[in-house]
């Protein structure tokens, strides 16, 4: 264990002396999981965090100072500043909201280029924009995402389209995480773009809260076939493989439902 330690502590010394901290703080990281009690490895990370955190904040106020005149540097100095040091949360949000910012230009700049080919629907879409980044700002996340849809209709591969409603399905999510209601709280996380911020972390957090549920939502699902309420069923279906995605009865009995339902409607279920 000793020689391990000295390993791990020699590559701190050498990641530290190239200026990379944020590696030097998480090899310190692993020195104390060896050994917890190492008052060397103890000191050397407080002393190595300030060093990195004081790094990162001057990246950051590079970064602001540029912010109005210089957006493309600013992003750069922001993702300097995530280099340092990953969990820097001023950043991470500095750093969204350009991308925002950056998107809601676009979005304009676009329909501008549009206007002389459809002037009525480019006043629809303009204000729908206006309303949609407006409603974002405010927090009004489920505004942002019926007027950000609609535009979608148009754009259905517009990027900057896709941020706006992966951040406004992610920030609905959280509403709902943050008042145990993990079954709405998946439902949101799972139209957001896998990897995005956190959503991966929550996802799971909301699955293993919901697992003890499986059965009951699946059994449900089931009484609501034999019932008859396809729609219903399908929605507890849903439910277990947003839980349990390898749910095979779930995905049999989804598939039934479904076929039941066009049967009985004469309307195509995708």
């Amino acid at each position: 264990m000793e020689g391990n330690l000295e390993a791990v502590l020699a590559t701190v010394i050498e990641r530290a002396k190239s200026g990379d901290m944020a590696a030097a703080v998480e090899y310190l990281k692993v020195a104390l999981t060896v050994d917890p009690e190492n008052r060397t490895a103890r000191s050397q990370l407080d002393r190595l965090a300030l060093k990195r955190n004081s790094l990162a904040e001057k990246k950051l106020a590079t970064a602001n100072s540029l912010l109005d005149s210089n957006p493309k540097e600013a992003a750069k100095d922001y993702l300097a500043a995530l280099s340092i040091r990953c969990d820097y949360p001023e950043a991470i949000a500095a750093l969204r909201d350009l991308q925002l910012s950056a998107a809601e230009a676009s979005l304009k700049a676009r329909l501008k280029r549009e206007q002389g080919k459809d002037d009525d629907d480019i006043d629809v879409a303009n204000y729908s924009l206006e309303i949609a980044t407006l409603s974002f700002e405010d927090g009004d996340y489920l505004t942002a995402i019926h007027e950000f849809e609609k535009i979608r209709a148009r754009h259905p591969n517009d990027a900057d389209i896709k941020l706006y409603l992966d951040s406004s399905y992610y920030n609905v999510g959280i509403s709902w995480f943050a008042k145990n209601e993990f079954e709405k709280a998946l439902l949101w996380f799972t139209k957001v773009k896998k990897g995005f911020e956190q959503v991966n972390d929550f996802s799971l957090k909301c699955r293993q809260n919901l697992k003890p549920m499986t059965a009951q939502f699946y059994n449900a699902g089931v009484n609501l076939y034999k019932g008859k309420k396809y729609q219903d069923a399908i929605d507890r279906f849903e439910s277990v493989l947003r839980i349990d995605p390898a749910h095979k009865m779930a995905k049999d009995y989804l598939k039934k439902s479904k076929t039941k339902l066009k049967e009985s409607s004469g309307k195509s279920i995708k």
